[in-house]
């Protein structure tokens, strides 16, 4: 089994769970360009897996989607292309890849289920990331119908937990939230501003949630759907979601809703009903989760 990019964030959280069950090798992004196709099928092949796990990608929150549009949609498109070309030539059986829930339209009353996708509007921020990642579903896809490959996309909801250090404004939201309590906790400050009016709605998956998901999935016989949710089981507005970090940071100021800035998409609830109906379930609850992220951002500070 083969894991491309191992020391990102969703990377370093499928091989810490992986590891101890699977003969993982892996390939870094500091070795290899994963957009030198040539160089990359050479290695591919050399290494003959049965298997390619995909955690390779470019990400970023609201202000990043805002600022980086170009380098958003071209690297990871070109990252993804170069990937599915290379597995293609060494006739790799076994494929799966991470997308972002923000390829589903915008949706506030239903969940996204895979057969929503392309039936209405993005979320504007997102546009640029999302039509990269909506373009690597498709190829996944392409190469299902004309070559019968096993290869498969996986949508998680969305992700915190250890490994995942960005908190600057191009971070995730939960990455970002931590160090604002834990900053206004250690410099004396008597409140916190969140972006948004804090009734935008999330779930969120622990990373050891997914690489779980992700081993699961493995373990299927062939002919999975090829496109996958998977989602934790907790929604929450992000006020509650603040109210929440500021009770396990033990931050005892005040929060303030700037809603001069962003919310993003209003609603991000995933179906997937389709895992969970093969006997899938996170482990990971919200609060032991945070409690957890905050242990280990707590050794990394």
């Amino acid at each position: 089994m083969l894991l491309l990019s191992p020391n990102g964030f969703v990377g370093s959280g499928v091989k810490r769970v992986l590891d101890s069950s699977h003969s993982l090798v892996t390939l870094c992004r500091d070795d290899l360009d994963f957009r030198d196709t040539e160089n990359l099928t050479s290695q591919i092949r050399d290494i003959a897996p049965y298997t390619v796990i995909n955690a390779a990608g470019v990400v970023a929150g609201i202000q990043g989607n805002i600022d980086n549009p170009v380098n958003l949609l071209m690297s990871n498109t070109e990252i993804s292309t170069s990937v599915l070309r290379s597995c293609h030539e060494v006739n790799v059986p076994r494929y799966i890849q991470y997308v972002s829930a923000c390829v589903y339209p915008l949706n506030e009353s239903n969940l996204s289920r895979p057969e929503d996708l392309g039936t209405g509007p993005i979320e504007p921020t997102s546009m640029s990331y999302a039509t990269a990642k909506i373009l690597a579903i498709e190829a996944v896809r392409a190469y299902r119908k004309q070559h019968k490959r096993d290869w498969f996309s996986v949508i998680p909801t969305n992700l915190y937990g250890p490994g995942d250090w960005n908190q600057s404004s191009g971070g995730h939201v939960i990455a970002m939230l931590m160090q604002k309590f834990v900053f206004a906790k250690n410099n004396g400050s008597d409140k916190v501003t969140v972006w948004g009016d804090g009734k935008s709605r999330r779930s969120f998956l622990h990373i050891d949630d997914l690489a779980k998901a992700t081993d699961f999935i493995l373990r299927q016989p062939p002919g999975c759907e090829p496109l996958i949710n998977v989602s934790g089981d907790q929604e929450i507005t992000i006020k509650d979601l603040s109210l929440l970090i500021r009770e396990v940071t033990e931050f005892d100021g005040d929060i303030i809703f700037d809603s001069t800035k962003p919310n993003g998409a209003r609603r991000k609830q995933l179906d997937d009903s389709y895992l969970r109906g093969k006997g899938w379930r996170p482990s990971v609850t919200l609060e032991l989760g945070l409690r957890d992220y905050l242990k280990h951002f707590l050794k990394r500070s």
